[in-house]
């Protein structure tokens, strides 16, 4: 979302949207500060965890067959 939020195209369809109210009020108090070149909260992580590259979150359940073998 970041990539497109720096889009000058992006930017401005998305505020005509806002302008218009195609857009969820909620959906743009979420995504707004993108475009103001902030960070945004991943709304799935627990407040304080916002590190979303976390490795519990990328690490891959190993399968038994695996961890006899270790």
């Amino acid at each position: 979302m970041g990539v497109y939020a720096g889009l000058p195209r992006f930017q401005l369809v998305f505020k005509l949207a806002k302008r218009e109210g195609f857009l969820d009020p909620e959906f743009v108090r979420f995504f707004e500060p993108l475009l103001e070149g902030k960070s945004i909260r991943d709304p799935m992580v627990p407040t304080g965890n916002t590190n979303s590259m976390r490795l519990a979150r990328l690490r891959r359940p190993r399968s038994k067959s695996e961890e006899e073998t270790d």
